[in-house]
């Protein structure tokens, strides 16, 4: 299974390729179990579609990742390198979804020119969040990858979030922590 067919099937709650169809009404989760010692990396060829209904991605599924200790151990890569100008590394625009246990970098971002000189910045973010409630993000390396030192920089910002409420991104405990670092843009920009 894919993680653009196990996100649509959590959208749509349809069966997509060989993932089985979400639960309509309740959380899905997204599990890994990727063969071999990671980390693994997904390289994006597209943009995923956004996250539209409630779901956990748990990269700590993995057999690999750990967050028992400071510095994690992740094991899955979202690499957003191969996109389009403008994609965002992973898009929320639903309530209650949890973003757990993965390193999220180089989402390209699309810059617009403007007549005079200069230009619009769009997109390019780790994780962007659209007005919604309950998205937390725990134990992610966001413009970094999973060696905890080497920027993966995503060209806009590593986390935004417009108009979203009760959002939650990391806690002090070790296992809660994210590190967001190395993005072109801010690191953590939170809108309205």
């Amino acid at each position: 299974v894919t993680l653009r067919e196990a996100l649509t099937a959590a959208n749509t709650n349809a069966a997509v390729g060989d993932a089985t169809a979400g639960a309509a009404g309740s959380l899905d989760v997204i599990e890994f179990a990727i063969p071999g010692s990671g980390p693994h990396v997904i390289r994006l060829g597209s943009a995923l579609p956004a996250i539209t209904d409630a779901v956990t991605l748990d990269g700590l599924s993995e057999p690999d990742a750990s967050c028992d200790a400071w510095p994690a151990t992740l094991a899955v890569v979202l690499d957003g390198s191969g996109t389009q100008d403008g994609s965002n590394g992973l898009l929320v625009q639903a309530d209650d979804v949890t973003i757990q246990g993965r390193s999220i970098g180089n989402a390209p971002e699309r810059r617009t020119p403007l007549t005079g000189g200069g230009f619009t910045r769009e997109g390019g973010h780790g994780i962007a969040i659209e007005a919604v409630s309950r998205t937390t993000l725990t134990c992610n390396y966001v413009g970094v990858a999973p060696d905890g030192t080497t920027a993966t920089p995503n060209e806009g910002d590593g986390v935004v979030a417009n108009g979203a409420t009760d959002l939650r991104i990391g806690t002090a405990a070790p296992g809660g922590r994210n590190l967001v670092s190395g993005n072109v843009g801010r690191g953590i920009q939170l809108n309205g």
